[in-house]
């Protein structure tokens, strides 16, 4: 059996969080319904190879885009089952959405690397920010850079 593999077109390349402050970093003003898609946080620093880092207010310190799985939150996470300062994506909404409407936007966990079909539901901009309580989110410190593809 042959394995077969995605063709991949970059469509955007944008460093999370864009500035200090702000909960979402916009990536891509619209998203197709029924497209593929694949956000990666290529291993380039601090060396090649190396995986980014940035910290997280509510992590403890630093971690990659998966994020900090062994700290336990008490408070309510952007994304609840993802880890704390994990990389998390918002299809819809705006930028300025403490606490995105789940039944109206697509809230997930992206990581390192994730492959999502935008559902005609829900779709809209594509927002990316780091996975904490509405308040520290603003706080991360560092960035990481993420690349968006589209399946050709």
């Amino acid at each position: 059996m042959v394995e077969r593999r995605r063709t991949w077109r970059e469509v955007a390349t944008a460093k999370v969080p864009e500035r200090a402050g702000c909960v979402w970093t916009p990536i891509l003003d619209y998203l197709t319904p029924g497209r593929t898609y694949l956000l990666e946080v290529p291993a380039t620093a601090p060396a090649p190879g190396e995986p980014q880092k940035w910290t997280p207010e509510s992590a403890g310190g630093e971690c990659t885009a998966d994020g900090a799985p062994e700290v336990d939150r008490s408070e309510a996470l952007l994304v609840p089952g993802a880890a704390v300062g994990a990389l998390i994506a918002k299809i819809g909404g705006g930028a300025a959405d403490l606490a995105p409407d789940k039944d109206k936007i697509a809230v997930f966990a992206v990581g390192r690397y994730c492959v999502f079909t935008v559902d005609a539901a829900k779709t809209g901009s594509l927002y990316l920010g780091v996975n904490d309580t509405p308040k520290a989110a603003v706080q991360a410190r560092g960035q990481v850079t993420v690349k968006l593809s589209v399946a050709v």
